[in-house]
């Protein structure tokens, strides 16, 4: 198995718009039509992980992968005996490949304070709360 992350808060325009116009025209829509731009990101991020990972795996450039998504934003390969999973959460994006079927999760973890606390401060009040006390963002990797 081998498996590579993504912080998406490095993701540069350009890369962004390479890895988008790696993608076929109706994935290339339902990213555009994606509403916030860090869930664009993550996606984008997925994307460019998984064409890295099999671009490797399959010998060839990372336009060329053929890289398929189902309805639900489940990624397949059309390689026999190569097998894909991307996930993503907060600023992160994960992508495993094996020769077997694999599947990988990442996952910010908030405590409860934290997420009551989204629900009732401003994004400003918010920014000012967590420069007073740090609150990390651990995270949990897990491969299936």
């Amino acid at each position: 198995m081998e498996l590579l992350w993504y912080d998406i808060r490095t993701l540069d325009t350009d890369t962004m718009a390479h890895t988008v116009g790696m993608m076929d025209e109706e994935r290339r829509r339902r990213v555009n039509d994606i509403a916030g731009e860090d869930d664009r990101r993550r996606t984008v991020a997925g994307e460019l992980l998984a064409r890295r990972l099999l671009a490797q795996r399959l010998g060839c450039g990372e336009g060329e992968v053929p890289l398929c998504w189902d309805e639900m934003g489940k990624p397949t390969v059309d390689a026999v005996g190569v097998y894909v999973s991307v996930s993503h959460s907060g600023p992160y994006a994960v992508c495993a490949i094996a020769d077997v079927p694999v599947g990988v999760d990442v996952e910010v973890v908030r405590s409860a304070d934290e997420k009551f606390m989204r629900r009732v401060c401003s994004e400003a009040e918010m920014a000012y709360i967590l420069s007073l006390i740090h609150i990390s963002e651990p995270t949990r990797l897990r491969c299936i």
